[in-house]
C-alpha cells in the first residue's frame, strides 16, 4: 500500500509539471511555481528509475499461509460427531451440550454465522482457548484463520460475556429449603434457612508493571479477587470479577453488596472466617477446631468434640464444603484460571465470569464431572501461580450481635439434639454411678429412685460443665450401656465364644459371629470394637441383672433318664411322664406311681434346684390307691424316690458337662490369641502391617494351632501365608 501511495503522488506531480508549462512564465506565481518544480525535479527522476523496479511486486499474487486440508469449520465438525471423550478433552463439555449451547447462542442473537466462521467453530475457538489457555497463534494454527479473524471472533464471544452472566447466574428465587437439607436430618431444621455458601478464590493475570501494585496478593504474584457464590447443586448463583488482589474477601462482599447482590429476608449465606458473622452470613466459631481434615484426625474416640462450638462447626464446614467443590469443579474443567494469560486487563477479568457461565450452562444440561479427573494436563503444571486460599480471619474482630445470636441458637439447637457422647463422658457417668450405688438413698432394689438420679445428673454435670446433659439423657445413656453390657456378658457364654481380657473384646468364628448376632444384636456393635466399660459395668450391676443361669427348658436337651428296675411301663408312658417310677406297695404288690405335672401354671416346678417346693398333683391310680389305710404314706415314699433318682442324674449330667467345658478351656487355653500374640513379639521382621494381618489370621483356631505347633518363625510365616 506505501507503494501505491507514493506512485500516486509521483504521478500526480507530473501532471502539474506538464500543465504548468503552458503557463505565462512572466507572472511572480509562475517564478514561485516554476521553483517548486524545479527542486522535485530530482525526485521525478529517481521515481522513473524505481518504477520498473516495482512493477512486478504490484502484480504478485498473495500466499496462503494456513493451507491445511483440516479447516477449523471441519475440525469442529468432526469433534462433534466424534467420539465424546474428543469433545470434552478440546470443548470441555460433551456434544450434546455443545450442539444446545451454540443454537441457543444463535437463536438469541448473541453470535451469528458468518461467510467465513460459523457460531459452532467460534465457540470452539473460544472454549478451546479457555480450556487450553491457547493463545493467537495456536488458535491459528488449530483453525486455520488469520490472526485478525481470531482475535475478532474471541473478542465477539468476550464481548456477550456479561449477557451470559446475567442469564445463566442468577441469584436464588426460591425460600424453599433445598432438599439437601430437608431431608437430611443432621442439617435439618438447623439450616433449614440456609440457601447457599460464599467464598473469594484468587484468579492469576498479567499487568503492565507501573499497574501491578494493587493486584500483588498475600503470597506476591498478581491476581484478581473473585467472590462466588453457590447453591447445594454446585451451581454458582452470583460471581464478582475484578477487584485487585489486595482487595480483602470482606471487602469485595461490602462491595457486592452495594452493587446489586441481597440476600432474602429470614435467609443466610454460610461463609469463611475471612468475613463478619452477621445474621445474613454465617461465620464459624474463631479458635476453635473447623476444616473437615481436622475432625477426621480425631474419629478415634466416638465423638471428638470438646463442646457445643466444634459440633456447629462441622456442620458448618460440611455443608459450606459445597462452594470449595465447586470452585474445585471450576478450575479443573478450565484450567486457564490456574495461570495468567496475555489477553488484554479487561477480557483477563471476563475469562473467570465465562468460566462461571459456561459452568452452570454444562449442569444445567446434566453435565458430568467425573471425567475431569482423568484428564491430561494441557497446561503445565509448572505454569500455575501460587495464589493465597482466601482470608483466615476477618480483619475486623467484632460481630453483629443479631449474627452472634442466631449461631449460638443454631449451635446449641444441635447440641442438645444430638448430645454427643464419648469415652470420657461414659466412663465419668459410670464412676458417678458408682460413687452412689451404695447409698440406700440414692438406689433401690429396682434401681436408681428421682433422688439417686437428680444427685447423679447434677454430680456428673459439675465433672463435665461443657456436657449440658439432661437427667432424660443420662438415664437414657445408662439404659444403652446396661444393654451393650447383657449383650456382651450373655455373648461371652454362647459356646465357641472366646474373650480378650486385656482389651475387653469378644472373640468367635465368622460362622459363630453370626449366631451371636442372631441371639443377641446388640453385640453385633462389639464385632470389631472393644469394650472397655465391660467390667465397670460388671461391677456396678453385679446381682441386681437378671442372668437366667438357673433356666432350663424342655427343649434345651435331651435328658437321658435314671434307670429303675422292672419297669413295666410303656416308651409313651415315660416319655409323657419323665418322673414315673416303679415300686412295691406295702403288701408286696407291684404298683406304678406317676407325678404328673399339672398344665395349670400355679403348679408347674419352679426351680430343678428346689424340688421339694414343687406341687404335684397325683394320677388317678393313685387317688385310689390312697383311699386305702396306706395310700399317703406310699405316695411320700413314691415321690421322695423319684426325686432322689432326678436329683442324682443331674448331678451325672453337671458333672459330664464339666468335664467338656475343661477340656474346650484347656484347648483354648493351648491356643489362646494371647500366646499367639507373644509369639509374634518375639519375630524379628515383621512390619506392623504384617502384624496386622496376623491378627486377623488369628481369629481362627485352625490358624492359632498351626502356628503354635510350627517349630520355625519361617514355617510360620509360610502356615499363615497359605492360610
Amino acid at each position: 500500500m506505501l507503494l501505491v501511495s507514493q506512485l500516486y503522488i509521483c504521478m500526480l506531480k507530473f501532471l502539474i509539471r506538464a500543465i504548468s508549462t503552458s503557463l505565462d512564465m512572466g507572472s511572480w506565481e509562475e517564478q514561485v511555481r516554476q521553483f517548486l518544480l524545479d527542486e522535485e525535479e530530482d525526485d521525478d527522476e529517481l521515481f522513473f528509475v524505481i518504477l520498473p523496479a516495482i512493477i512486478p511486486y504490484l502484480s504478485e499474487e498473495k500466499e496462503h499461509v494456513h493451507t491445511s486440508s483440516l479447516t477449523g469449520a471441519k475440525k469442529v465438525r468432526e469433534i462433534l460427531e466424534g467420539h465424546e471423550s474428543w469433545c470434552k478433552s478440546e470443548f470441555r463439555m460433551e456434544p450434546a451440550i455443545f450442539k444446545a449451547t451454540a443454537n441457543f447462542l444463535r437463536g438469541e442473537n448473541l453470535l451469528r454465522d458468518t461467510r467465513g466462521v460459523t457460531v459452532e467453530e467460534q465457540l470452539g475457538m473460544f472454549m478451546y482457548m479457555i480450556s487450553h489457555n491457547a493463545s493467537n497463534q495456536m488458535l491459528q494454527k488449530a483453525f486455520q484463520h488469520s490472526g485478525k479473524t481470531i482475535h475478532r471472533k474471541i473478542s465477539e464471544v468476550f464481548d456477550i460475556v456479561p449477557t451470559l452472566t446475567q442469564r445463566f447466574v442468577k441469584l436464588p428465587s426460591s425460600v424453599q429449603t433445598h432438599t439437601k437439607i430437608s431431608t437430611n436430618s443432621r442439617f435439618m431444621p438447623f439450616f433449614q434457612n440456609c440457601i447457599g455458601a460464599i467464598d473469594g478464590t484468587h484468579i492469576p493475570i498479567t499487568i503492565a508493571e507501573h499497574r501491578a501494585p494493587p493486584y500483588r496478593n498475600r503470597k506476591g504474584t498478581l491476581s484478581h479477587n473473585v467472590m462466588v457464590a453457590c447453591d447445594f447443586d454446585l451451581n454458582f448463583t452470583f460471581v464478582s470479577c475484578g477487584w485487585e488482589g489486595s482487595a480483602s474477601d470482606a471487602g469485595v462482599l461490602r462491595s457486592a453488596i452495594s452493587k446489586g447482590f441481597s440476600v432474602p429476608e429470614g435467609k443466610f449465606y454460610l461463609v469463611d472466617g475471612g468475613y463478619a458473622n452477621t445474621s445474613s452470613f454465617i461465620a464459624p466459631y474463631r479458635g476453635v477446631r473447623y476444616h473437615l481434615n481436622q475432625f477426621r484426625r480425631r474419629r478415634s474416640s466416638q465423638s471428638g468434640y470438646e463442646n457445643y462450638k466444634e459440633l456447629f462447626n462441622h456442620h458448618h464446614a460440611i455443608l459450606r464444603n459445597h462452594i470449595e467443590r465447586a470452585i474445585g469443579v471450576l478450575k479443573k474443567r478450565f484450567p486457564i484460571l490456574k495461570v495468567g494469560t496475555f489477553h488484554p486487563i479487561e477480557n483477563q477479568i471476563k475469562i473467570a465470569a465465562a468460566a462461571v457461565a459456561f459452568h452452570n450452562i454444562i449442569r444445567g444440561q446434566n453435565g458430568e464431572k467425573g471425567w475431569l479427573d482423568n484428564q491430561p494436563d494441557y497446561i503445565s503444571p509448572n505454569q500455575y501461580v501460587d495464589l493465597p486460599e482466601g482470608d483466615n480471619n476477618y480483619p475486623n474482630d467484632t460481630e453483629s450481635s443479631d449474627g452472634r445470636a442466631l449461631r449460638d441458637q443454631i449451635a446449641l439447637q444441635i447440641f442438645e439434639k444430638k448430645m454427643i457422647w464419648n469415652n470420657v463422658y461414659e466412663k465419668g457417668l459410670i464412676d458417678v454411678m458408682h460413687d452412689h450405688k451404695d447409698n440406700p438413698r440414692f438406689k433401690g432394689q429396682n434401681g436408681w429412685n428421682r433422688d439417686g438420679w437428680n444427685s447423679i445428673t447434677t454430680k456428673f454435670n459439675e465433672m463435665f460443665p461443657l456436657a449440658h446433659f439432661s437427667k432424660k439423657q443420662l438415664q437414657e445413656k445408662e439404659g444403652e450401656l446396661k444393654g451393650y453390657f447383657k449383650a456382651i456378658r450373655d455373648s461371652r457364654n454362647e459356646s465357641g465364644v472366646g474373650w480378650n481380657d486385656t482389651l475387653c473384646m469378644v472373640l468367635a468364628e465368622p460362622e459363630v459371629w453370626s449366631r451371636l448376632i442372631r441371639a443377641h444384636p446388640k453385640v453385633a456393635r462389639f464385632r470389631n470394637r472393644p469394650f472397655p466399660l465391660y467390667y465397670s459395668l460388671e461391677g456396678l450391676y453385679d446381682g441386681s441383672v437378671a442372668t437366667g443361669e438357673l433356666n432350663f427348658t424342655s427343649t434345651a436337651a435331651d435328658l437321658p433318664l435314671p434307670s429303675a428296675p422292672n419297669s413295666s411301663r410303656s416308651a409313651s408312658e415315660q416319655s409323657i411322664n419323665p418322673l414315673s417310677t416303679n415300686s412295691l406297695d406295702l403288701d408286696g404288690q407291684e404298683t406304678t406311681s406317676v407325678l404328673n405335672v399339672s398344665t395349670d401354671a400355679q403348679s408347674v416346678p419352679v426351680s430343678t434346684n428346689e424340688p421339694t417346693q414343687a406341687q404335684f398333683v397325683p394320677s388317678n391310680q393313685e387317688s385310689s390307691q390312697r383311699e386305702g389305710g396306706g395310700g399317703r404314706k406310699r405316695k411320700q415314699s413314691h415321690v421322695g424316690s423319684a426325686l432322689e433318682s432326678y436329683v442324682e442324674f443331674k448331678k451325672f449330667q453337671t458333672a459330664e458337662t464339666l468335664e467338656v467345658l475343661k477340656e474346650k478351656k484347656r484347648q483354648e487355653e493351648q491356643f489362646s490369641i494371647s500366646k499367639c500374640q507373644d509369639e509374634l513379639k518375639v519375630m524379628d521382621g515383621l512390619t506392623a502391617e504384617d502384624k496386622s494381618y496376623a491378627l486377623e489370621l488369628f481369629e481362627s483356631a485352625t490358624n492359632r494351632e498351626v502356628f503354635l505347633t510350627t517349630p520355625e518363625h519361617k514355617q510360620r510365616n509360610l502356615a499363615q501365608a497359605q492360610n
